[in-house]
């Protein structure tokens, strides 16, 4: 019974959006701390929410393509299946409610948006990279890079912020992250993505190309990374994030061609990886603000 319990909860974090969706939580908690902002609690339960019931959507919505190229995630989700739709409006009533009772109607216009944006992925954005090169990639990449912007709309009280140069590099490597996740992942998928005609870089180029190709990615933004952290004078938040996310970077690399499951499992958990780098932060009692 325990071996089920333990099972079933790796299955649900590896494969329904909750790795991500934590992601999601820490990119919207370091943005914060750029600016001399400690969101609430209840802040991070909403972002929380927000992504994760996308992610469950897009789960519902994909099912049935899943059940012939993902059927370990299917097999799965088939568990809780008819409950899915009951838990995505659980969980839509719950986030709004937060929004509205943190910050009033700007925190649910913020939510919405960002909610339709999600939403529309599955029904209608994700079919456009049939017509438009690695479409959804920059697509979610872009939507996850909003979020260094978000703080106006759901801290608590209302916050004029000055964004500085340092945010604006922190959207480009929020950017260039997700890219190099969403590559990665698009990997497994290769053959189901060119039976659907998704112009991946996966299904454009072959598996091999884009493993080489994300290599090279990784050792671009190492350099990158080296030179950012110099032009800020050695921002320590900014040093702990990029640091953690090289590491990330090499353990993919390294295990992509050989054991590949740990490699799309660390492409999903990359942005919540931070959440440890901010705990880990606090018990050596750095001040990273």
């Amino acid at each position: 019974m325990i071996r089920r319990i333990r099972r079933f909860i790796f299955h649900e974090l590896v494969y329904n959006g909750h790795l991500q969706s934590l992601g999601a939580v820490s990119i919207y908690w370091i943005s914060a701390l750029l600016i001399n902002i400690h969101p609430l609690f209840v802040e991070l339960v909403i972002i929380y929410l927000l992504f994760q019931s996308i992610f469950l959507f897009d789960r519902y919505r994909g099912f049935s393509g899943d059940i012939e190229t993902n059927k370990a995630r299917s097999n799965h989700l088939s568990i809780y299946l008819n409950k899915i739709p009951l838990l995505i409006l659980t969980m839509l009533v719950l986030m709004f409610s937060l929004a509205y009772i943190n910050n009033g109607l700007r925190a649910v216009l913020f939510v919405i948006i960002i909610g339709i944006l999600g939403f529309l992925y599955p029904i209608y954005m994700k079919d456009m990279t049939k017509k438009v090169w690695l479409f959804k990639n920059v697509y979610v990449s872009v939507v996850y890079g909003v979020l260094v912007f978000s703080h106006v709309y759901l801290h608590d009280t209302y916050v004029l912020v000055d964004y500085s140069l340092i945010h604006y590099m922190f959207f480009a490597v929020i950017v260039f992250e997700s890219m190099v996740n969403q590559i990665t992942l698009d990997i497994k998928d290769e053959v189901a993505d060119r039976k659907n005609r998704l112009l991946t870089l996966p299904a454009l180029i072959g598996s091999i190309k884009t493993v080489n190709l994300i290599r090279g990615l990784v050792v671009t933004s190492a350099a990158l990374y080296v030179v950012l952290s110099l032009y800020f004078k050695f921002n320590l938040l900014l040093i702990l994030i990029v640091s953690a996310s090289v590491g990330i970077n090499l353990l993919i690399i390294r295990l992509i061609s050989k054991k590949p499951l740990y490699s799309y499992i660390l492409s999903a958990c990359k942005f919540s990886t931070w959440l440890l780098v901010l705990f880990f932060a606090n018990v050596l009692v750095i001040n990273v603000t």
